[in-house]
């Protein structure tokens, strides 16, 4: 692991961004699990879904990691760069996996 570059930023405001970032993939992770134990009650396929979320919290959190290199080196150089990846990779995400959890639901249900 490679060290992060230095900044002169006393609210710390790439650390707390990646610390949100991290705190929200470890909760679309968590949905997973859930998801997973939904699926198996409803007896549809588990792997494919998990590995879905799995994917999606490794794109955002390699993004995010990316975005915090390139944030301090914003700050030293006074130019932030915009990085929309994680925050479209999440919302979609997290649409469609509200879309297959209904479905899965209505299926426990029948």
């Amino acid at each position: 692991m490679t060290a992060l570059p230095v900044h002169d930023d006393p609210g710390l405001q790439p650390e707390r961004t990646t610390l949100a970032w991290t705190r929200t993939t470890l909760s679309l992770l968590v949905c997973g699990v859930l998801m997973m134990r939904l699926f198996a009650l409803a007896q549809l396929p588990v792997v494919p879904a998990l590995v879905a979320v799995a994917a999606m919290a490794v794109v955002v959190q390699r993004d995010q990691s990316l975005r915090h290199r390139k944030a301090v080196h914003g700050l030293i150089h006074d130019g932030m760069p915009t990085a929309p990846t994680s925050v479209l990779v999440m919302g979609l995400g997290t649409a469609l996996l509200a879309v297959v959890v209904l479905a899965a639901i209505a299926l426990t249900a029948l």
